[in-house]
């Protein structure tokens, strides 16, 4: 990451997924990430649809604990703004998805860059490039 520390983050499932599996090639760094945002009361953001996809992916074992663990430490924490899901979210995601064809973004991820803009956040716990891409800055 480049400049100075962001006044609030998007936690994506990429970073989610590094932090609890520690066979992920940016676990390490995942996890320091998340102690730095911590230690420095960050205000984090994240949505329905990351967490929905986050549980997914991480639904087998040995990850699903953990997985649900840390969703339901984002819920209650005060820090952490789970973003609901809503019809006018996915409406401006799907269009979004429809208009960038030449693009591989996931319709999660289009949500992601939707409400990164509506909610004034530049920086993503995530290494998935297609946040670059979509104008904000990945800090995996």
């Amino acid at each position: 990451m480049s400049g100075p520390w962001p006044n609030r983050v998007f936690l994506d499932t990429h970073g989610l997924l590094a932090a609890i599996n520690a066979d992920d090639v940016h676990h390490s760094r995942a996890a320091r990430l998340f102690e730095l945002l911590h230690r420095a009361r960050t205000p984090t953001f994240t949505s329905d649809w990351v967490l929905a996809e986050f549980l997914s992916v991480a639904a087998r074992r040995p990850l699903r604990a953990a997985a649900a663990r840390v969703v339901l430490d984002l819920r209650e924490s005060a820090l952490t703004t789970v973003v609901r899901a809503s019809a006018q979210t996915f409406d401006a995601a799907f269009d979004l998805f429809r208009r960038r064809a030449d693009k591989q973004w996931s319709l999660v991820d289009c949500t992601t860059i939707t409400l990164c803009e509506t909610l004034g956040i530049r920086h993503v716990v995530s290494h998935d490039h297609h946040f670059v891409q979509g104008g904000l800055e990945i800090m995996l």
